[in-house]
């Protein structure tokens, strides 16, 4: 009763060949991990995405330049000013060094443009920095596409080097590194039609103090490129619509696997290994073999069991006699016969995996018969010894600790 039960429970699965349902398993399980994947990317690709378009192009151009105006002096004959990479400025050949900043503000479009600058001479040390003005906030304006100014002052480095001398003896203490830098300073502000824009442009250069020459910067020129532009937010339909497919495929492939596995069983390897093993049979014997859909049974004849299928072949060969195939439900059924008059030799297809072996004593000569089938059968056999007919029982009856095999010994037939 508790075996028809559980057949009822299960008959629902479809059995298919292990390998198919395994790789079926397999591509659901891949499929599922590449859902969750798309799932979780669309999920953390935003829903808006801004752009950022440019509206205004402008650029800052900054120069400073400077001239040296040369004492009478025998190392530039007939030389009066020294520019940069004309020569080495020696401080005694110098009567005075003029500096020039020019400045130059470009726009892609019509604005009035008005700005300020200042020009700012900070002294540095590794103890402390002052800053002094050397020119003063001045204002520039213009219109169109382009503004430009230039100013020029002295270059006091002797006012320096003897500011520093004064803060050394003040404080007691010769600072180890020193050094002068000229800043410039431009604030800009240019307004088109439809749009402003606002810039500041720092620029310096930097010049050595108590030296016998005087170094300053080689960079004198600097350019910084500037835009205004506009953001736009737009949603983006396509990845809400990613994120509802990938979720669905996701819930659709996550479902999917249970299913797989609830609703389908796999075919026993020993199944498979039994209809290959038939069909070699059929294939090797050939026509010798003809199947049946009825069991040949001859209960007034003497039933001979044979060890092997190859036995069976010779019985069959000399007798002149076809070999019978019966496999009626299932692999564990599969029997071979030759029947001669009252003689019947039979062989019967037993998968090893699955068989279990039995010692049955005949009850009439005591002889010890063994014989292998499967769980649940039985076989009507032959005493070995004395031909006497009865049944084996092949019963596996389930405890607690493991499946146990009872088989009940030969009876005579009644």
């Amino acid at each position: 009763m508790k075996t028809k039960i559980r057949q009822q429970k299960t008959g629902y699965k479809k059995t298919i060949p292990s390998t198919i349902r395994f790789i079926a398993i397999g591509i659901i399980g891949i499929l599922f991990l590449c859902s969750v994947f798309g799932t979780y990317t669309a999920y953390q690709t935003p829903l808006t995405k801004k752009i950022v378009s440019p509206i205004l192009h402008y650029t800052n151009i900054g120069r400073f330049d400077y001239i040296a105006l040369l004492k009478n002096n025998t190392v530039y004959d007939n030389k009066t000013t020294l520019r940069p990479g004309e020569g080495t400025f020696f401080k005694l050949l110098i009567q005075q060094v003029n500096v020039t900043f020019s400045y130059t503000f470009q726009i892609d479009h019509d604005a009035d443009i008005a700005g300020n600058y200042t020009i700012d001479a900070i002294l540095q040390t590794n103890l402390w920095t002052k800053s002094y003005p050397v020119v003063s906030r001045t204002p520039f304006n213009a219109h169109g596409i382009t503004a430009t100014f230039n100013t020029q002052f002295p270059l006091n480095y002797t006012l320096y080097e003897q500011l520093l001398q004064n803060i050394n003896e003040e404080t007691g203490v010769s600072v180890q590194t020193q050094q002068l830098i000229l800043q410039s300073t431009v604030v800009v502000y240019a307004k088109t039609t439809n749009h402003s824009v606002s810039s500041v442009f720092s620029q310096s250069i930097n010049v050595s103090l108590n030296q016998k020459t005087l170094d300053i910067s080689k960079e004198l020129s600097l350019t910084t490129p500037g835009v205004l532009t506009n953001s736009t937010t737009i949603n983006q339909e396509d990845i809400a619509n990613q994120r509802t497919i990938w979720t669905a495929l996701s819930v659709i492939f996550f479902a999917g696997l249970p299913i797989m596995m609830l609703l389908t069983t796999s075919r026993s390897e020993s199944e498979n290994k039994t209809e290959k093993e038939i069909k070699k049979i059929k294939k090797k014997y050939g026509e010798w073999i003809i199947e049946t859909k009825t069991s040949p049974e001859q209960p007034k004849s003497r039933i001979i069991l044979v060890k092997s299928l190859e036995d069976l072949s010779k019985v069959s060969e000399e007798l002149g006699k076809p070999i019978l195939l019966y496999g009626p439900s299932s692999e564990k059924d599969y029997r071979f016969y030759v029947l001669e008059d009252s003689m019947m030799y039979e062989y019967e297809f037993k998968t090893k995996e699955k068989m279990i072996k039995v010692v049955a004593p005949c009850p009439k000569c005591g002889t010890k018969n063994i014989y292998e089938d499967y769980p649940g059968k039985k076989i009507n056999v032959v005493c070995q010894n004395c031909g006497n007919p009865g049944i084996v029982s092949f019963n596996a009856l389930k405890t607690k600790l493991r499946p146990r095999l009872i088989f009940s010994s030969l009876k005579e037939k009644q």
